[in-house]
């Protein structure tokens, strides 16, 4: 299997501010304040493309992942993050997919985008920018949380259905703190 992420280690116990590529600090679009990452929380990179086949340019913005092995479905993200991490105009004409999550009693609908994944620079969280971005396959498509939700989350998150829809083996060695992934 080829991998996507190589040893890849867990942030330090006292956490920190998130921080793209470029250094800058990432800030949710809801609070207003930076993200933090704590100790046991697995950040990937990823963006976002209106075709599913076409892969995204290398300028494309990527957005920061939270890896939850308790989170049963594939993705979900906020809404006002597609908006203020990619462009606020992104989501202007692309569909949605009629299918989506439930999460209690909210129908969080599915949007006609791909999901793509950013391999690492082994032994670090930064992606690689010589490495090529994965598409997940998302058979929802990529649901959004709308404003107002009571499943807004902090941080995008991926979890187990994607790991298991797309076939990807993870590895997580807890005495090292570290991690891969690898896809068929």
């Amino acid at each position: 299997m080829p991998p996507i992420i190589v040893d890849q280690p867990w942030p330090p116990d006292v956490g920190e501010d998130l921080r793209h590529p470029n250094g800058q600090v990432v800030v949710c679009p809801t609070t207003g304040q930076p993200i933090r990452v704590f100790h046991d929380q697995i950040i990937v990179w990823a963006t976002l493309t209106r075709g599913s086949h076409v892969p995204p340019s290398p300028n494309a913005v990527l957005f920061p992942v939270l890896l939850d092995t308790g989170f049963n479905d594939a993705f979900l993200m906020q809404q006002r993050q597609v908006e203020a991490w990619l462009m606020p105009a992104f989501l202007a004409g692309v569909g949605l997919t009629g299918r989506g999550l439930s999460l209690g009693q909210e129908r969080i609908l599915g949007w006609d985008l791909a999901l793509w994944l950013y391999p690492n620079v082994p032994g670090t969280r930064d992606p690689d920018p010589a490495g090529s971005p994965v598409r997940l396959r998302l058979p929802l498509g990529v649901p959004l949380t709308p404003p107002g939700s009571a499943y807004t989350k902090e941080k995008p998150l991926l979890g187990l259905r994607a790991i298991r829809f797309n076939r990807l083996s993870l590895r997580l060695d807890g005495a090292r703190e570290r991690m891969w992934l690898d896809a068929p």
